[in-house]
């Protein structure tokens, strides 16, 4: 398994999408109907739900309507934020929080995802720990600061700013 951010939360949405198949196919025919057509609302950033086509109001029924599938969306929004950890110390604390409570939710496919990320947690670790990198900078001080992964491969292809950095 590849330990990013983006290929953990792509396994999720894989076993998201296929749990609410899962539930769509078991449920009545009215449940089908709100079920049908929300794969996408899963998937999406909450932040870019298109208010015009209701789909905020769409996903909530949804969630409201099954709470194994609103558990499962708000644990994978939740696993979201393992990035936004600020070091590894605090990504280590969140991460096993988080498998913590995908394990006692008693839904099957919170558990194997949770057992994979419990088997592949010290890559995942060290990818968190490399793309939250800190560097000194040379501008008067000695104050790391946070730079993303995108931020260090602009400063590994600009010549400039390594003119600027300390070792």
């Amino acid at each position: 398994m590849v330990s990013d951010h983006f290929h953990i939360i792509k396994i999720f949405n894989d076993k998201l999408t296929e749990f609410r198949r899962d539930l769509q196919q078991e449920a009545n025919y009215s449940d089908q109907e709100v079920l049908k057509d929300t794969r996408w609302l899963l998937l999406k950033n909450p932040e870019n739900l298109n208010e015009a086509r209701n789909e905020k109001q769409r996903l909530e029924k949804a969630l409201n309507l099954n709470k194994p599938l609103a558990t499962a969306y708000y644990l994978k929004e939740n696993l979201r934020q393992l990035l936004e950890q600020g070091d590894k110390f605090h990504a280590e604390i969140f991460l096993d929080d988080w498998i913590g409570r995908a394990e006692i939710s008693g839904i099957k496919i919170l558990r194997k995802i949770a057992q994979t990320l419990n088997n592949h947690r010290d890559g995942i670790l060290e990818e968190h720990n490399f793309l939250i990198m800190e560097f000194t900078m040379a501008d008067g001080g000695d104050t790391g600061r946070l730079i993303s992964l995108a931020e260090t491969e602009r400063l590994a292809f600009s010549e400039y700013p390594l003119r600027k950095m300390t070792p």
